[in-house]
């Protein structure tokens, strides 16, 4: 058992099986024999094996990214749509086809189908011209001293490597842009891309690992338009290859050979045979040596779990509220996993940590420079909400009044200084909500916390009132629409006698208009919504009665 359990794969193999018995599922197993360790006093005893402790994996390298992030694109932008017309016109092509030649003669007449095809319909790219790859693409195996790189494609041995890199490019970007394990990822099934209320695309699939459920739990992951991209053409591409050969000696097949899976186990001699199951990680190292790139970036294999740790590392640097929004997309039952990810490589706090400093900066100096512009103008100002609006605006007068004192001018590094001292080098100006901000800093007072401390803001217990509360004027129409829509069902409620709704929707209006004082004055001198408000506190002496 040492032994077996020295070799990682084996282990796990065997940890299944254990786990399979201690849950119930499998009943047919033998009782484990009554086995004593016993120890011979006379020799020395055993000592076990050290054990390999596996190392985390690592996100990958920005530069990494950077130069196969194109390539990757162009696979699916540029060469996909041409290879899958070519994919979903040849099973009909090949019908004429005598199957039962030699391998050679059937590879003949493929080819010449192929050079027609291209003839009928010439491979160019978006701006008209012949496609060619930008950068060294494998196209073959080059066995026998052919060339690997040849292009255009002309035999079946080009069509289905390429195949097998369209794949790949299309798992690349699903691992990337769902951040999803290897299980969820491949046992997403045809059509898994749907339109969700909201009018958005999600992925439909099954998270395993962290359920008690055999079968999964069904989750949604939000998809973004690339995502949408490339599963709609691997849902292409698999339908295509149901009706191609496995191999050139089997002929065209009778029925559908993959079913209803998404991700193909296919390959160049068709050794694959019938099972629709894809190595993940042989497929994205191999597909990472056919674009020509280092299949050991950051001196770490390519592997499908280094995405989502790259998502980590990303969202963690250049995110307000990232642990949340991993968490969600993670799909983690708490937040401590969430934060291992993004702090699995030591340099990634420190440099989150910096990124977040000066996105807070950056975000006060452009709502200052906005102040400025209108004061300088003699336009109106922003309308700005919240008390801590006014703040900011005695901020730029005071710093603009400086400067001429000093015969210098507001120049467009003056808004960027200023908030440097406004948000003390970045430590306040915390992002509550969407266009919700706390300018409080570290050692202010505030209202969000207990006896008025001075210590960080308790940003979950924001009050309207706060003197640090800052609500931005993009946010102005919404409120609007809101209070409207507030109004209409307050009038519903007065006509149909429903006090206790109409008292509670004429507090959710006021309680949006707070941040406003043009809103608030506006509404509150309206006759209409002036009645509304006598007849809530004429209700509330019988209500109180009641």
């Amino acid at each position: 058992m040492h032994e077996l359990s020295s070799d990682n794969a084996t282990r796990i193999e065997l940890e299944r099986l254990d786990t399979f018995v201690a849950r119930g599922v499998w009943s047919d197993t033998r009782p484990l024999p009554d086995i004593r360790q016993t120890t011979n006093p006379s020799r020395q005893s055993a000592t076990n094996p050290l054990q390999n402790k596996s190392e985390p994996f690592i996100p990958f390298p920005e530069h990494w990214l950077a130069e196969i992030g194109p390539r990757v694109l162009w696979v699916i932008q540029e060469l996909g749509p041409h290879l899958l017309r070519l994919l979903e016109q040849l099973p009909q092509a090949l019908q004429d086809i005598n199957w039962t030649v030699t391998k050679g003669a059937i590879g003949k007449r493929i080819q010449a189908h192929i050079r027609a095809h291209m003839e009928h319909n010439p491979w160019t790219d978006r701006a008209g011209k012949p496609l060619s790859p930008p950068f060294p693409l494998s196209t073959a195996n080059g066995k026998q001293g052919a060339d690997q790189r040849e292009w255009p494609p002309r035999n079946w041995e080009h069509i289905v490597t390429l195949c097998i890199t369209l794949q790949a490019a299309h798992l690349f970007v699903t691992l990337l842009a769902s951040a999803g394990r290897i299980g969820e990822v491949t046992t997403l099934s045809r059509g898994c891309i749907s339109i969700g209320h909201d009018s958005n695309d999600y992925l439909n699939g099954y998270t395993y690992k962290l359920t008690g459920n055999l079968f999964g739990d069904a989750r949604q992951w939000p998809a973004p338009e690339i995502l949408r991209q490339c599963l709609g053409q691997q849902e292409r591409l698999a339908t295509a290859m149901d009706w191609l050969p496995r191999r050139l000696e089997d002929g065209l097949p009778s029925s559908p050979r993959f079913g209803n899976s998404l991700w193909l186990s296919i390959s160049v001699g068709g050794s694959a045979g019938e099972n629709a199951q894809v190595n993940v990680n042989q497929a994205l190292y191999y597909f990472a040596q056919r674009l020509n790139m280092d299949t050991k970036p950051g001196g770490a294999n390519v592997h499908a779990h280094r995405f989502r740790k790259t998502i980590g590392r990303l969202a963690g640097v250049a995110l307000f509220n990232s642990p949340l929004v991993l968490k969600r997309l993670f799909g983690h039952k708490s937040i401590e996993m969430t934060l291992h990810y993004i702090l699995c490589d030591p340099g990634v706090r420190e440099e989150a940590e910096k990124v977040l400093r000066e996105l807070r900066i950056m975000h006060c100096a452009e709502a200052l420079e906005e102040i400025h512009e209108a004061m300088n103008n003699g336009t109106a100002l922003p309308a700005h909400g919240g008390s801590g609006t006014a703040r900011l605006i005695t901020a730029v007068r005071n710093e603009d009044a400086k400067l001429n004192e000093s015969g210098r001018v507001w120049t467009e590094g003056s808004a960027y200084d200023l908030a440097l001292l406004l948000t003390m080098q970045g430590q306040g100006w915390r992002l509550i909500k969407s266009n919700i901000v706390c300018s409080k800093a570290p050692g202010e007072d505030g209202l969000c916390q207990k006896k008025r401390s001075k210590g960080e803001p308790n940003t979950a217990n924001c009050q309207p009132q706060c003197d640090n509360r800052i609500v931005f004027a993009r946010r102005r129409r919404d409120v609007e629409q809101s209070i409207e829509q507030y109004l209409d069902i307050a009038r519903q409620a007065r006509d149909d006698g429903q006090l206790l709704v109409l008292a509670a929707t004429l507090d959710n209006a006021q309680d949006e208009w707070v941040n406003f004082p043009d809103l608030a004055a506006k509404y509150q001198t309206d006759p209409e919504v002036q009645s509304l408000l006598a007849l809530c506190e004429e209700s509330k002496p019988v209500a109180e009665a009641a």
